[in-house]
């Protein structure tokens, strides 16, 4: 609560959402620290492949994103149905861009994903 009021004056809006960021890593980070100095969690080389998988399909990701922004530059300074179809187009192309992006690095294969969707909906 202080930092998205120490951020909310310079940034306006985007203080509230950089300082939620920044304390829910915050407390990733301690808790972390916490399970591993307790000795309950132990890395092992699945979750640094898998990690690493991740960074680089977020880097795709944001890659795409910012060629894809930049190509949609006229839409985003359109009327508003251009913007809402231009920012649709870059929802959808990040998600693509991503799920390409770990299934080929190996942080996600599809069969475990389409059996978690599936056991979420037998629910």
């Amino acid at each position: 609560v202080v930092l998205s009021l120490l951020l909310i004056g310079p940034l306006n809006h985007v203080g509230i959402a950089l300082a939620t960021s920044i304390s829910s890593w915050f407390n990733v980070i301690l808790l972390f620290g916490i399970l591993v100095r307790r000795g309950h969690y132990h890395p092992d080389q699945r979750l640094a492949r898998r990690l690493a998988g991740m960074i680089i399909a977020s880097t795709v990701m944001g890659g795409g994103l910012w060629i894809a922004k930049n190509q949609l530059s006229a839409e985003f300074s359109a009327d508003l149905a251009a913007r809402i179809i231009a920012l649709a187009i870059l929802i959808a192309s990040g998600g693509a861009l991503y799920v390409v992006g770990a299934t080929a690095t190996g942080a996600a294969r599809l069969g475990e994903v389409k059996n978690m969707l599936k056991r979420r909906t037998d629910r």
